[in-house]
């Protein structure tokens, strides 16, 4: 008898251990697929509506959204004729239907998504009456464009014995305006920048009006660049430009003020100018040149690198310009190694401008190799005002000024990160020479070298800066000053322990 106890205290334990084995096995939350796509796609019809009279021919239009596996197709159908696959762009669906014998109809939709979840059929039905249409077959609607005049054309019919009259255009819900011919019209129109609505409106002989789906056109003061682009291109969002410097021109000969970039690599003759300066911004005011968008320029998260491949003397070559915006940008492989200017600011050379910002981009592994001076790694600063540079400045070399040679001017502001650059002479991170004025330095200064002043040198008449920045891990001084007045160094946070800046803080 106690054997039998035991044997069943065992089986107990031992059934207890194998159900605990498959419980947690059978909720491991790292196993099994990914739950499998229920949801049908959300379809609307938006024209006509119902009971809505029509002619010979109209257009059938609507939306078409899927949250799960993305939409696969539409289908529509007329009465009980068969279903066909009708066009799908950007959310939106449309077909063109033509109906000749007079009386009442419906149509049939529906949508499946690449899971093959379909809508429940959505249905409207319409009258065909012996009224004009009128339909709008060019340009496409949704599209685009960078060109404020279009030219839109169209087709326009009735029933016999009747003819039409006459065909007008309404832009915005402005007044209507007659269009040129009759069956076939076209009326070129002037867009507003951006969203743009556009209908058309026909009349016939036997009083009766129509008027067409409505047409939708965004009118971008943009010019787009891309890597895929053809310098031959209006420079539209889908028919983008190849080169920088052509985004440039177009954008001054057309009176535009933002250039868009998407990312990927500009190269010496290959987006970028041949030999030089990669893309020359000269006696200009008020241009945004935008990089890191998506291919097709609906989102903005990326980089477009501007490479030099050390043949060029200047990735960004910046004369008497003003209001200058570059954003998004890696400016790298720029060599100074000419002579004059052409030896200057391998990454970037600007002379003479104000308010130019140089925001969110990245400066790295440019030179300045040009006899004697050698001046600017990264960047060249003459003169002008307000110059504001923010984002990383790396590994940046030249004789003087490493990452940045500064000369003059007055209210630059240096809000960046600046690590590992090097100057052979003097000011690794920044060289501040004569007569700077009042700059404004933030950010952090980190493991850049040189003889004299690692991280900033500030020379004979350079005053009134501002300092709300952490240096440390710099070589030979973390902030060097020459002749100049003692800088308010109050808002600067030092390196400490491993992190000291060598051999001292500041110097001489």
């Amino acid at each position: 008898m106690k054997f039998m106890v035991r044997l069943l205290k065992i089986s107990i334990i031992l059934m207890g251990s194998l159900m605990l084995s498959f419980c947690s096995t059978s909720i491991n939350p790292g196993s099994g697929n990914p739950p499998a796509d229920t949801v049908s796609p959300v379809l609307t019809i938006t024209s006509p509506t119902n009971g809505q009279m029509v002619g010979v021919s109209y257009i059938l239009q609507g939306t078409v959204t899927d949250s799960g596996s993305d939409v696969k197709a539409v289908y529509v159908k007329l009465n009980d004729g068969i279903y066909n696959q009708v066009n799908v762009s950007g959310g939106n669906w449309s077909t063109n239907i033509s109906i000749s014998i007079l009386g009442v109809y419906t149509n049939y939709v529906y949508a499946m998504d690449n899971a093959n979840n379909t809508n429940t059929v959505s249905f409207i039905w319409i009258i065909r009456d012996s009224i004009p249409s009128v339909i709008i077959s060019a340009p496409v609607n949704g599209i685009y464009t960078n060109i404020s005049n279009i030219t839109l054309s169209g087709t326009a019919s009735i029933d016999t014995p009747y003819s039409i009259s006459n065909v007008q255009v309404q832009l915005n819900g402005g007044g209507w305006v007659n269009a040129s011919g009759t069956v076939n019209w076209a009326k070129v129109i002037n867009l507003t920048e951006g969203s743009n609505t556009i209908v058309a409106r026909v009349i016939s002989d036997n009083g009766k009006t129509n008027i067409s789906a409505e047409l939708t056109i965004v009118f971008e003061k943009v010019v787009f660049v891309s890597t895929t682009g053809n310098d031959g291109n209006s420079g539209g969002r889908t028919d983008p430009l190849f080169s920088l410097q052509a985004a440039v021109s177009k954008a001054l000969a057309v009176g535009f003020n933002t250039i868009r970039v998407a990312e990927g690599m500009y190269s010496p003759g290959s987006g970028l100018n041949l030999s030089n300066s990669g893309v020359v911004l000269t006696n200009i005011s008020g241009l945004s040149i935008i990089g890191g968008y998506s291919s097709d320029f609906f989102s903005h998260n990326g980089v477009s690198i501007l490479n030099g491949a050390d043949s060029l003397y200047h990735l960004v070559f910046i004369y008497r310009a003003q209001n200058i915006d570059l954003s998004g940008f890696t400016i790298t492989h720029g060599c100074a190694s000419g002579s004059g200017n052409n030896g200057y600011g391998g990454g970037v050379f600007i002379q003479y401008s104000y308010n130019i910002f140089i925001t969110n981009s990245i400066i790295s592994n440019n030179v300045s190799t040009g006899a004697p001076l050698c001046l600017g790694g990264g960047l060249f600063i003459q003169g002008g005002k307000s110059v504001t540079i923010s984002g990383t400045i790396s590994d940046n070399s030249a004789k003087t000024g490493g990452g940045i040679f500064v000369y003059e001017g007055t209210n630059h502001c240096f809000s960046a990160t600046f690590i590992g650059n090097t100057a052979t002479s003097y000011g690794g991170g920044v060289f501040v020479d004569t007569s700077g004025i009042g700059f404004n330095f933030s950010g952090t200064f980190y493991g850049n070298y040189s003889p004299q002043g690692g991280g900033i040198y500030l020379n004979y008449t350079s005053t009134n800066h501002t300092f709300n920045i952490t240096i440390k891990s710099n070589a030979q001084y973390g902030i060097y000053k020459k002749g100049s007045s003692a800088p308010n160094l109050s808002g600067v946070i030092w390196g400490v322990g491993n992190e000291t800046n060598s051999p001292a803080n500041v110097g001489p």
